[in-house]
This record gives C-alpha cells, structure tokens and sequence, in this order.
C-alpha cells in the first residue's frame, strides 16, 4: 500500500527525507526493508557548520555519493530490485535528452539539490509537457508566488509541487534554482523488478527480550 510523502522534521533533514519519499514513491510500504531508512539516516546529516557544529548544514554531496553505492551493493548482494546512480556538475540538467528527463520519462524518481535560501533537497516523481512533478519536503502553510511553479495539495502521494524545468535549470540563487556546477548533484532512484513483502514476524516480536 502507497502512503503519502513525508515532510521533514527539522530545518535540516531535507537530504534523507527527499531520499525516502524516492524510495516510498516507488515501492509499496510492505516491499520497503527496515535497511533503507536505518542506513539513509546514518548516512545522511553530515555536514558541519562555520563553527564545527554537527549537523546543522544538512546533508552534503559526499554522503549522496555513498547512498548511491550503498544501494547498488545491497541490490547485488541481496538481489533488491533498486538501482541507484549519482550524478554531478553538468550531468544535473533538464535538458530534453539529458540523464534526468530520460530517466523520469522511463519512470525512475530524482533527488535533487536545489536553492531554498539555503541548499536544499526535493524529490521529483514525474513529468508531463509542461512541469516536472515534485516533492518539496518543506512544509510551507502559505504559498509563495514562484515564477513557473504551481502548488498542488491533491496529490500527497506524488507531488505537492508542478516546476517547469527551467526553474530548475537555473544557475542562480533564486527559489528552485539547481545553482552552480560545482553545487549540482542529484541520485537517480529506478526499481529494477518485483519486490519481495516485509511482514514482521510476530512470534519473534513477542518473544524478544527487548519488545516493546
């Protein structure tokens, strides 16, 4: 069963948040093993700040880069129908033709970095002919009036924003704007084939020393 999308709990979690949307749009609750968000969240909130301050600049690229390898070494080791690939610098662009566009057009789901302020993270599910579908994990009681972007609250478990691309595509500060080269990085999410069901076994939940 599909579940909404979440929101992110802090100012700061964005990064594994968009991670498990990624995951969460693409399989269903039961097909999802506990792995996932353990290592997503072990992974993630890396960064520190100015004043050596853990965790208050989010998630940093180098820890995308390791999720990408950590969920292709699970899928070859355990044979989970995922596939992940990191992308950088010039290969982050929605160009007609370019990784992202072919890959949401084949149905896989995108992570990327994007302008919020500060760097963020959302989870784009889809396209049509006009906007990129996308999660932004950050939860806004008012809209902002975005040039090229439409906000949506009827789809919670697929999108809560419609972007045109070329929002994305920019290299500047503005809102959504992907930013620089050197900041540009997105994870490429695609399930490879069926799932198997993760059902807890509730003989072992009553007889361990630890239940709840």
């Amino acid at each position: 069963m599909k579940i909404p999308l979440h929101y992110q709990m802090t100012e700061f979690d964005c990064g594994p948040t968009a991670v498990m949307n990624a995951i969460q749009y693409l399989y269903e609750g039961n097909e999802i093993p506990p792995d996932f968000p353990k290592k997503v969240m072990g992974y993630c909130l890396d960064g520190y700040d100015d004043n050596g301050i853990a965790y208050r600049t989010g998630t940093t690229k180098s820890a995308m880069r390791f999720l990408a390898d950590w969920f292709d070494q699970y899928s070859e080791m355990t044979g989970y129908p995922i596939h992940c690939e990191y992308l950088e610098r010039e290969e982050v662009n929605m160009q007609p033709g370019g990784k992202i566009i072919r890959a949401l057009q084949q149905g896989s789901v995108v992570v990327v970095r994007c302008v919020f302020d500060v760097g963020h993270y959302i989870t784009i599910t889809g396209m049509d002919d006009t906007y990129l579908h996308v999660w932004d994990p950050y939860y806004m009681d008012k809209q902002m009036k975005i040039p090229g972007v439409v906000y949506d609250n009827d789809h919670e478990k697929e999108y809560n924003r419609l972007i045109k691309p070329e929002v994305l595509e920019q290299s500047g500060e503005e809102i959504y704007a992907m930013d620089g080269l050197s900041k540009r990085n997105a994870l490429i999410f695609s399930r490879t084939g069926k799932a198997r069901t993760y059902v807890p076994d509730l003989n072992n939940f009553r007889n361990h020393p630890g239940k709840i």
